[in-house]
């Protein structure tokens, strides 16, 4: 089983009741509709006129034998109808059971896509949910490497990949293959000698399509690359759209988004021509099959007299009720290569270590009383070093201003003293409480920061002003301002 697929699991485990209850109505869905098939059967007889005469109720005999048992029982009510009210009533008997199957299958269907709904639409929200924490625990470095957008594209584009093409599994694994299986057991039952030619095809058909389909998954996982790397430029272009304008940048940035596009179109068409190919190749592959069914067959009763002509008819809807199944399955599949691409890119966000949390004994800080202290500090930004043996002591009360170049550390310190950077070496103590030993909700429940840039988040000025105290209250909204 492929790793992802294992650590999808879990997450739709929350939701059994509703995965059980989608695998009986498809095994409820794929009986009703062989069964639907099979009736065709007793109507043939009765429009050609060659019903079987059963005239006494047949005996049951066990599960060995089922198949006489119920073929005798339909004939025995279809001759007892026949004989009481003329053969149109039998045939409106026939054809009325005919109906009622089908309309069981398709209930059945409705109630199992019900279900399966409900845990992909759960596990998505699910998925989002815990994809969302995380992206909010990680700390600043974090988004230093990678692309906002691409982080954006995960959560959104990928997650959606996930849900529409990793739960078609449970439709791989139930309803579509049950379908196959109950038809190849009734094909059985009237001829085996035909349904050889059935087995030859399912695994020529398999082999042809996992041959078309092994490099889909890694034509998506780049497809979703470059999608994420197309909603980072859009991001980019948006946030900085000022200096963009102000530099005369516009067409540097539309060619980078117009070749980003590009490449996506070719992945795209590259991943749509194997997709497209799926549904044909099998239906194509299905009609060649039926196709010898039907001369191998039409020998068996026109020459060999071996075979009823109306039980080869309801053979070949048999034979036919497999093409849709087979169809299923084989784009099903492509389609799964896709959301295992995806769920990949999901899961490494998932599994990022957090290099900056509280330590297992932090400790809440209580409140600042005396000063900051900056001792021996060193810190660097990948390879390059910003600040070597910095030591600076700031007293409570007082204002400090940091005056220097850019890029010479100012902004770096005060990432620092917040932990969303955390020292190479040294220590940052605050009334002699190393900032590592305490929580960071206490840390910066002590603190206030004004970027350089201006943010405004979506909602009211209000709102935004109590974003550090939710629970602020109007008198204190107002005196901050």
């Amino acid at each position: 089983m492929d790793e992802n697929i294992k650590k999808i699991i879990p997450f739709a485990k929350k939701y059994k009741a509703h995965v059980v209850w989608n695998v009986i109505h498809n095994v409820l869905y794929a009986l009703f509709g062989t069964i639907g098939m099979v009736m065709i059967f007793p109507v043939l007889k009765v429009l050609f006129g060659n019903e079987e005469k059963v005239t006494k109720l047949p005996d049951y005999h066990g599960i060995t034998r089922i198949d006489e048992y119920l073929n005798d029982t339909l004939f025995y009510y279809v001759n007892y109808f026949s004989e009481l009210h003329g053969p149109d009533y039998a045939l409106l008997l026939t054809v009325s059971l005919v109906v009622i199957t089908f309309l069981f299958k398709n209930l059945f269907g409705y109630l199992g896509l019900q279900h399966l709904t409900k845990v992909k639409t759960g596990v998505l929200r699910d998925l989002r949910e815990k994809m969302f924490k995380k992206i909010i625990e990680l700390p600043v470095p974090y988004y230093s490497e990678k692309r906002k957008g691409d982080v954006m594209a995960r959560m959104l584009g990928d997650v959606n990949e996930v849900q529409n093409s990793f739960f078609m599994v449970l439709e791989l694994i139930v309803k579509e293959p049950l379908t196959i299986i109950f038809s190849l057991i009734a094909m059985i039952n009237i001829s085996w000698k035909l349904t050889l030619f059935v087995f030859i095809f399912i695994p020529i058909s398999g082999f042809i399509i996992s041959k078309i389909g092994k490099s889909l998954k890694g034509k998506s996982t780049q497809a979703q690359q470059e999608n994420g790397f197309l909603i980072s430029v859009v991001e980019e272009t948006l946030t900085g759209l000022k200096v963009v304008k102000g530099y005369n940048a516009e067409n540097f940035f539309s060619a980078t988004f117009n070749g980003s596009i590009n490449r996506l179109y070719k992945l795209t068409n590259s991943i749509g021509k194997k997709n497209n190919l799926a549904s044909p190749m099998s239906e194509f592959l299905g009609i060649v099959v039926i196709s010898i069914l039907l001369f191998y067959g039409g020998n068996l009763v026109l020459v060999d007299k071996s075979l009823d002509g109306s039980l080869f008819i309801a053979y070949i809807g048999l034979a036919y009720n497999i093409l849709t199944p087979a169809k299923a399955i084989s784009k099903a599949s492509y389609q799964v290569k896709n959301g295992l691409a995806a769920a990949e890119r999901v899961f490494e966000v998932l599994e990022v270590e957090n290099t900056i949390q509280d330590k297992v004994d932090a400790v809440e800080l209580e409140g600042f009383k005396n000063e900051i202290h900056l001792k021996n500090i060193n810190f660097s930004y990948g390879e390059e070093p910003v600040l070597k043996n910095f030591s600076l002591t700031i007293p409570k009360g007082k204002t400090v201003a940091l005056v220097g170049q850019s890029g010479s550390g100012k902004s770096t310190i005060a990432n620092l003293l917040t932990r969303f950077y955390d020292v190479n070496n040294g220590e940052i103590l605050i009334d002699n409480h190393n900032i590592k030993d305490v929580t960071m909700k206490s840390l910066r429940d002590l603190t206030g920061l004004v970027t350089q840039d201006s943010i405004m988040f979506n909602g009211t000025i209000k709102d935004n002003i109590r974003l550090g105290n939710l629970d602020a209250t109007d008198e204190q909204v107002i005196n901050a301002l």
